[in-house]
């Protein structure tokens, strides 16, 4: 029997999601909820239903789900989406505000006892991936320093909390990071962790007539995006923004420069992301985490767990001897 997926948001991150549920032999997609008219909707995955997303707050879904991915924003949709949701299907989301992603995770572990129901939190790559190593890294050389760097590429959570504000039709906000601080730990060093180890460049196309002085204000103020980083807002043509900044890249890094206990011996741990595209990598990793949220909730497990709580031969779509045969 194949894992039924339900996708809520039908933006970058959803349809890529959707791309990916439909790659997958143990997997069929059986249905979409967007806030949007599904039938205003380009570019749909074909032989798939659409439905209004008030139908996932109603008595009777129309469809039968196992798992439901949670495809919106941090800054508004997911605080208040993935609590309530998660008392009545078994959900994943890729909430990604570092600040606030444990008072998220208690909200939503209450929400799916309540429920009877297993849910995922910030399954994305940082948090997500990124996280898994430090944890990783860190347990192996307790004797070091982490550094994780951000970017060169557009951050969509960054993205979608300036085109909250008033007066934006659009925006794109880049990550860069520091490159001689990046150069420093990529060498071995261990220099005192910096304030600033990035900086966030912003383009922003402001709707007639909109005070462009007071977006830029409202921008760099803020928190747990912008307001402890140093921040450059950039006004451009809805022309220049389509041509220039259509594309979704990111990167990342996360290094360890620590030493062994045997003799000091030093060493060195990272993993480095070079994305083509942003959003269809965070939809490969919550299709991948959904294959294990639903063997779990099937082993009997609830509430509500993270990347840092799941084996991986969970994610693979193969048992666990053959796991084992194939990787170690």
């Amino acid at each position: 029997m194949k894992i039924r997926i339900g996708i809520f948001g039908y933006g970058n991150l959803g349809r890529a999601a959707a791309f990916a549920v439909r790659a997958q032999e143990d997997m069929m997609l059986a249905g979409v909820f967007s806030r949007r008219d599904p039938e205003m909707i380009p570019d749909k995955v074909p032989d798939v239903p659409f439905f209004p997303a008030t139908m996932l707050f109603g008595e009777n879904t129309p469809t039968k789900m196992d798992v439901l991915l949670l495809c919106g924003g941090s800054a508004q949709d997911l605080p208040a989406q993935t609590p309530v949701l998660a008392r009545r299907f078994c959900v994943i989301d890729s909430f990604d505000t570092h600040a606030a992603a444990l008072a998220h995770f208690l909200r939503v572990e209450a929400a799916a006892r309540a429920g009877d129901r297993l849910a995922f939190v910030s399954v994305g790559w940082d948090p997500g991936l990124f996280s898994l190593f430090r944890a990783l890294s860190q347990a192996v050389l307790p004797s070091g320093e982490s550094y994780t760097f951000w970017g060169y590429g557009v951050s969509q959570g960054h993205s979608e909390a300036i085109r909250h504000l008033s007066g934006v039709k659009a925006a794109r906000a880049y990550t860069i990071p520091c490159e001689s601080m990046l150069a420093q730990v990529s060498a071995g060093e261990r220099p005192a962790p910096a304030r600033m180890l990035h900086h966030r460049l912003c383009f922003v196309v402001a709707e007639d007539g909109a005070n462009q002085a007071e977006i830029v204000r409202e921008i760099q103020a803020i928190p747990h995006y912008f307001k402890d980083d140093e921040t450059e807002v950039r006004f451009v043509t809805p022309e220049t923004f389509l041509r220039e900044h259509s594309a979704l890249p990111h990167a990342g890094h996360v290094i360890r420069n620590g030493v062994c206990a045997q003799e000091a011996a030093s060493a060195q741990m990272r993993f480095d992301l070079a994305l083509a595209s942003n959003p269809a990598f965070t939809g490969s990793i919550l299709v991948a985490y959904a294959r294990a949220l639903f063997r779990l909730y099937q082993r009997g497990e609830r509430g509500c767990r993270t990347v840092l709580d799941v084996p991986p031969a969970l994610l693979l779509p193969m048992s666990a001897d053959d796991a084992r045969k194939k990787f170690l």
